[in-house]
């Protein structure tokens, strides 16, 4: 359902109901997703209000690419012959601010699949703006799968990406794959650890 406000003609405001089971939003050899949202979306003066639950229970991504942000020089770099080039890029001022949370479950028919690992993701963040376009997250999903690293097929044996409340383009890893060693007596499983953000 759609609500538009123009009661006040300097301050008009929109206001967007999302709501439904097992709704298809998307269906593309990339991305298949199935939602039960529950949301409401909002705009006045400017701002775009968030708020509700989105729960996923199927969905099925397999990007062709992945975006990376562009790495730059850091700021303790220091050129020692030459100059670098003006800087081209300029950071763009967000036109919308964005305002309010979103409870975010995905799981249990949720996969990933990379050309370097596939995966279940199911679990439950809480993603919130106050003005920035990247969210707060608050939450955790659980990984479970395989991935090829070292030449070798390993089992994720833990997998988790959490949200402590940091951004939600910079969450917390803590991913074990690991395979078993057969005829080594000493060695029984091997595999990678990663940790961090």
């Amino acid at each position: 359902a759609a609500v538009l406000d123009l009661r006040t003609l300097y301050d008009p405001h929109v206001t967007l109901e999302i709501g439904g089971e097992n709704l298809v939003l998307f269906d593309t050899p990339t991305l298949k997703l199935t939602a039960t949202p529950d949301m409401r979306l909002g705009w006045r003066k400017g701002a775009v209000e968030i708020a509700g639950t989105l729960a996923i229970p199927r969905g099925r991504l397999e990007p062709k690419v992945i975006p990376t942000r562009p790495v730059g020089e850091s700021a303790d770099a220091e050129i020692v012959a030459g100059t670098l080039p003006e800087r081209q890029l300029q950071e763009r001022s967000m036109a919308l601010d964005l305002q309010g949370s979103l409870d975010v479950t995905l799981g249990p028919e949720v996969t990933v699949k990379l050309p370097v690992a596939e995966a279940s993701v199911s679990g439950n963040a809480r993603f919130s703006w106050s003005g920035e376009p990247v969210p707060i997250g608050d939450g955790a999903f659980e990984l479970r799968g395989e991935i090829l690293a070292l030449g070798q097929l390993l089992e994720i044996t833990d997998g988790t990406i959490s949200f402590p409340g940091s951004r939600a383009d910079n969450p917390h890893l803590n991913i074990q794959a690991e395979r078993e060693i057969f005829g080594n007596s000493e060695i029984r499983h091997a595999g990678v650890l990663v940790a961090g953000t």
